[in-house]
């Protein structure tokens, strides 16, 4: 079985390595058809974002929020996978939303940085016996999603 320590990566800024872990999300190229591309996110302990360059998390979010960098798609929505061609999105499976994959970035750097998830703020609050802050077992949060498989990492040659 997988772990999620067998799933870091890492990448060196001033000579020490950075902890990361990879997400995946469908980058918008305003090119032609299909503009949606499959791509990796590597999502940094130091809030710096690998997709389709490294940048910053206020820079990321902002995609995100003008649509250039989406993790919900509607089926049948085409797509391109990187290095391997088309395919048409049959059942969205990873989040419902693009806020709920802000908030699972959000929750990745605390974890990265070991301070607590919104995970573990609700399973202290439920034990506390506080109402309304339980995650439920079926949730998408991204320490129960199954990473049923993982594109290379080298983003920066198949990207768009």
């Amino acid at each position: 079985m997988t772990t999620v320590e067998d799933q870091f990566v890492y990448r060196l800024a001033n000579g020490k390595p950075i902890k990361g872990l990879v997400e995946h999300a469908f980058v918008d190229t305003n090119r032609s058809e299909p503009r949606m591309h499959f791509t990796t996110v590597v999502i940094y302990a130091d809030s710096m974002i690998e997709c389709s360059g490294l940048q910053t998390l206020d820079e990321f979010l902002a995609k995100v929020h003008s649509g250039k960098i989406v993790a919900a798609l509607p089926a049948g929505t085409k797509i391109k996978l990187p290095c391997m061609g088309h395919a048409v999105m049959g059942s969205q499976t990873w989040y419902d939303n693009d806020e709920q994959f802000i908030n699972d970035v959000l929750d990745v750097i605390e974890f990265l940085n070991g301070r607590p998830t919104q995970e573990e703020f609700a399973r202290d609050a439920e034990s506390s016996g506080i109402r309304g802050g339980r995650i439920p077992e079926n949730s998408d949060h991204w320490l129960r999603k199954p990473r049923k498989f993982q594109l290379p990492l080298r983003t920066s040659s198949c990207a768009p």
